[in-house]
C-alpha cells in the first residue's frame, strides 16, 4: 500500500487493468493476493489528496436519504463501499436512487451512466464489470454494428411496407386461463408491465456478464409455466464444469419469486451479486 500512496488515480488505473491481465484466468483476481484491494484503498486516499475531501457510496445504499458518507481516512474493508466522489453530487444521488427503484429499467445502461458521472467530478467507482465487459465488447460490438449495416435493408424490412407490423397486437379472450398449477393466469395490465420491466432487467444484466467473457450464463423462459431458469458458469462453459449458481423465478407475478427459497427476487440485489463476483 505504501507503495502507492503518492500515484496518481490514471497510475491506478493502470496498475488494476495490469492486475487483471495478469490474473485473467481467475477472474481478475488471485484469490491470497490483496493488491486489488490495496489499488482500491489508494484511489480512495488519492481522491481525497487531490480534492481535501472525499465522500463514499454504494451501489445499494440501506438509506437513500443518506447516500454519501465523509472519509475519514479509516481503513476501507472490502465490499464496504463502491464509490469515492469529492461532491455530494446530487445528479450522481439521482442515478444511484433510480438504479434502486424495481420499476427502473436497462439497469446496465444506469450503471454506467454511475460510472461515468463519478469520473466527471473527479471521483471514481468500483469498475471490474463494465469496465470489462467495454474493453471486451467494443470490438465485437463494433463487428456486429458493420455485419448488420451491410446486411440490412429496410426494403427488405416487412415494417418498412406495413407500419402496423412495429406494433405487438394482443388478442385477449374472455377467460385469462389457468396455469398448469391450477393458478389464474393474471391479464392486469400494470402488473404484466412490473413483470415484464423486471425480466428484461435480469436478462439484459445476463447478457452483459456474457459479453465480459468472465461467466457464461444460460437462462431460458418456460412461458407454459412463466419461469425464468438461470443457470451460471465460471469461465467459458465445459461440460465438466458444475454451475457457481443457477436459480429458477416465478415471473407470474409482481414482486418476482425465487422458487429455490420463496423470497422476493429484486434485479438490484441481483446486479450487486454480480458486481461483488467479478470486483
Amino acid at each position: 500500500m505504501k507503495s502507492m500512496e503518492n500515484k496518481t488515480l490514471e497510475e491506478l488505473d493502470n496498475l488494476e487493468n495490469d492486475y487483471i491481465a495478469r490474473h485473467w484466468d481467475t477472474r481478475g483476481r488471485h484469490e491470497s493476493d490483496m493488491e486489488l484491494n490495496d489499488i482500491a484503498r489508494a484511489k480512495i486516499a488519492a481522491v481525497k489528496r487531490d480534492h481535501g475531501i472525499c465522500f463514499l457510496a454504494k451501489f445499494n445504499p440501506a438509506n437513500t436519504e443518506s447516500i454519501f458518507v465523509p472519509y475519514d481516512g479509516r481503513l476501507i474493508y472490502n465490499f464496504e463501499y463502491d464509490i469515492a466522489v469529492p461532491v455530494e453530487d446530487e445528479e450522481l444521488r439521482r442515478l444511484l436512487i433510480l438504479l434502486n427503484d424495481r420499476q427502473a429499467q436497462n439497469y446496465s445502461s444506469i450503471m454506467e451512466r454511475i460510472f461515468n458521472r463519478a469520473s466527471e467530478i473527479g471521483g471514481i467507482a468500483k469498475s471490474s464489470f463494465y469496465k470489462l465487459m467495454e474493453k471486451q465488447s467494443s470490438a465485437r460490438k463494433r463487428r456486429a454494428s458493420a455485419l448488420c449495416s451491410q446486411q440490412h435493408h429496410p426494403r427488405d424490412d416487412p415494417s418498412h411496407h406495413n407500419p402496423t407490423m412495429n406494433h405487438i397486437q394482443r388478442i385477449q379472450s374472455p377467460f385469462p386461463g389457468l396455469w398448469p398449477d391450477g393458478k389464474l393466469r393474471c391479464i392486469d395490465s400494470a402488473t404484466t408491465r412490473k413483470t415484464g420491466v423486471e425480466i428484461r432487467g435480469i436478462l439484459d444484466i445476463l447478457v452483459d456478464l456474457n459479453i465480459t467473457g468472465l461467466y457464461t450464463a444460460f437462462f431460458h423462459f418456460h412461458a407454459h409455466v412463466g419461469e425464468l431458469e438461470i443457470i451460471i458458469f465460471q469461465g467459458r462453459w465445459s461440460i465438466f464444469k458444475s454451475p457457481v449458481w443457477q436459480v429458477q423465478i416465478d415471473c407470474r407475478e409482481y414482486p418476482l419469486i425465487n422458487i429455490n427459497t420463496g423470497q422476493p427476487f429484486y434485479v438490484p440485489a441481483f446486479l450487486e451479486m454480480l458486481i461483488l463476483w467479478v470486483q
